[in-house]
């Protein structure tokens, strides 16, 4: 073969090696990248968001001259937005950072704040008021009150809500689980709950002691007008799914179903005067 030849084959062999080598390692990044996204979509924490973040840092997304194709932005903003934002098993401080990196690579030109999670107590408030205005939807034949206070010879105790109505009085207690980002709230058969979120399982209060203090201060209160008081447990929380497998000597059930229930249950034992002697009766009574 004469020599012009062989050093055209060489080059052209060279060449060859050299793209596929660089096609080889644009997809290995490409995976890789794609790997780091589903990690931190199905399993969310801080080693995985770091690593997605690396991730983001070292891809020349905002060297290219055509925008991102409208899929690859969507799942970038799924990522920030159903995951990123909303675990709580992310540093605050990492997703900032994650923010910070996706809006310095043009990925979007606008991105929401990364807000500080809300504290329990914070949590509890806002899961009452949620519960609060479900309760605003009962018939005018019910009367209700919230964060009612009330004295009993062993000690008082606070009720979140009691509604009255023409089917007797119900105790309503409010947990807001689960915060923005939701969870599965799982009860044992031997009556332990906990919080799953991701890989991270918490352990929760069980209510039922509770329940049944604030039972006990309003039948003890109402003994003399022989009225039939139901407890409830509201989660106020639509993200939070429930896995029980006990008896509860309560009712569980979301705030979107309250107001169907309470008006459902029961036969109507109380007459009207009755329903209004009760609420009087209970301001009367009321710890201010």
């Amino acid at each position: 073969m004469p020599a012009f030849l062989t050093s055209h084959v060489t080059w052209i062999v060279v060449l060859s090696v050299v793209f596929c080598f660089c096609v080889v390692l644009y997809i290995l990044g490409a995976t890789r990248f794609q790997r780091r996204m589903d990690a931190v979509r199905s399993h969310p924490c801080d080693k995985t968001a770091r690593r997605f973040l690396r991730e983001v840092r070292r891809t020349n997304l905002s060297r290219r001259r055509k925008p991102l194709p409208k899929n690859t932005r969507t799942a970038f903003g799924d990522i920030y937005h159903q995951v990123i934002l909303r675990s709580r098993d992310i540093n605050v401080d990492l997703k900032k950072k994650i923010r910070k990196a996706m809006l310095k690579k043009q990925i979007f030109t606008s991105l929401p704040e990364v807000q500080q999670p809300m504290s329990a107590e914070e949590s509890g408030r806002y899961g009452e008021k949620e519960v609060q205005r479900a309760l605003q939807w009962l018939p005018t034949n019910y009367k209700v009150m919230h964060n009612v206070r009330l004295p009993h010879r062993a000690a008082a105790q606070e009720i979140d809500s009691i509604a009255i109505g023409p089917n007797g009085v119900f105790c309503i207690e409010t947990k807001n689980y689960g915060g923005s980002a939701g969870g599965r709230l799982v009860i044992s058969e031997n009556g332990e709950w906990s919080l799953h979120q991701g890989g991270r399982v918490s352990g929760l209060e069980n209510p039922s002691l509770q329940m049944k203090r604030h039972h006990t201060v309003l039948h003890d209160l109402l003994s003399q007008f022989s009225a039939p008081i139901k407890d409830i447990v509201v989660l106020s929380n639509p993200k939070t799914l429930v896995d029980r497998h006990c008896y509860l000597p309560y009712t569980l059930i979301k705030s979107d179903r309250l107001v169907e229930y309470i008006e459902g249950y029961g036969r109507k034992s109380l007459s009207p005067s009755q329903v209004q002697a009760i609420y009087d009766y209970l301001i009367k009574k009321k710890i201010t």
